[in-house]
């Protein structure tokens, strides 16, 4: 896809898509990169990779952040976790949701 079809497709200007190509962007917002993974038709998992790369959080994230303290103390918890326990909370998490979703 050119440069142009992308600034067309995702309503980002295109200088600074050729900014960004170039490596000459500054750092990038979540709203352009929620922009760009639009115009580039990505899936919740893509657009959650541009997100991490751009060292965003996706937007549901920070609003949960900011809802309470409690979330904002559970996100710490998780951000401590490592591969392997992070692994065995999202299964977990996974499996009770399969569940609820049977009933």
């Amino acid at each position: 896809m050119s440069q142009r079809t992308l600034a067309r497709r995702s309503g980002v200007s295109y200088v600074t898509i050729n900014r960004l190509i170039k490596g000459y962007g500054s750092r990038i917002g979540r709203e352009t990169v929620e922009k760009l993974a639009g115009g580039l038709g990505c899936t919740q998992e893509e657009r959650d990779s541009l997100l991490r790369a751009a060292g965003r959080a996706p937007g549901e994230i920070e609003t949960k952040f900011a809802e309470s303290p409690t979330t904002a103390r559970l996100l710490r918890q998780i951000a401590r976790l490592d591969s392997e326990e992070a692994l065995a909370l999202l299964t977990e998490l996974e499996q009770r949701d399969r569940e609820k979703a049977k009933k």
